[in-house]
């Protein structure tokens, strides 16, 4: 009696562990990691399984990471996600910290006609306290063959900026308009997971 109990309670057990291991694999099941551990700059993330890696520099002086996301009959991505950290004071703008990097990005765009920021807020990723900025823009890029070149498309874009171990970390989404809620959750899910790695 005591044995048959004993049984019971082990396949019941078993049985919870593999629901727990099917919920938290298909939870993921749309995302692949992305783990760098060369340059200056170690850390991983979770991306959406459906873009591809199209940059990882890590000799110019500076990290960048870009993934973009194509659809059939498309000449150039609807959607992409950028990774960039630079050393204080000695990166792409040599910018102080990351703050210095963000007024930057807000002078610059906020001169261009077709650019409206929509909103500066906090964030943290990592663990790391930063600020995140969210346009609006229009790209004349033609996306889907056949357009013409002059046809402009509305685009979101989403850049946060924060610093750690004396670099400078940036990391910015952008899509065309149809897709902004799509990429908001990708996004969300990519600054979720993304980890810093010693």
């Amino acid at each position: 009696m005591h044995d048959r109990r004993l049984r019971r309670w082990l396949c019941i057990g078993l049985v919870v562990m593999l629901l727990i291991a099917v919920i938290m694999s298909s939870g993921c099941s749309g995302y692949k990691r992305f783990t760098l551990r060369e340059g200056d700059a170690h850390f991983s993330f979770h991306y959406p399984k459906d873009y591809k890696n199209a940059l990882t520099d890590i000799g110019s002086g500076y990290t960048w990471v870009t993934f973009e996301r194509l659809l059939p009959d498309e000449v150039q991505a609807v959607s992409w996600f950028t990774v960039t950290v630079d050393k204080a004071g000695t990166g792409r703008g040599e910018y102080t910290d990351a703050k210095d990097a963000l007024e930057y990005d807000i002078s610059i765009r906020s001169k261009l006609d077709n650019y409206q920021l929509l909103e500066r807020s906090p964030v943290s990723v990592a663990g790391v306290a930063g600020e995140q900025l969210i346009w609006s823009h229009f790209s004349f890029s033609p996306y889907i063959k056949g357009e013409s070149p002059k046809e402009t498309k509305p685009m979101f874009s989403r850049h946060v900026y924060f610093d750690h171990g004396g670099l400078i970390w940036g990391i910015s989404m952008t899509s065309i308009e149809k897709m902004a809620e799509e990429t908001e959750q990708y996004f969300e899910h990519l600054l979720e997971t993304f980890r810093i790695l010693d």
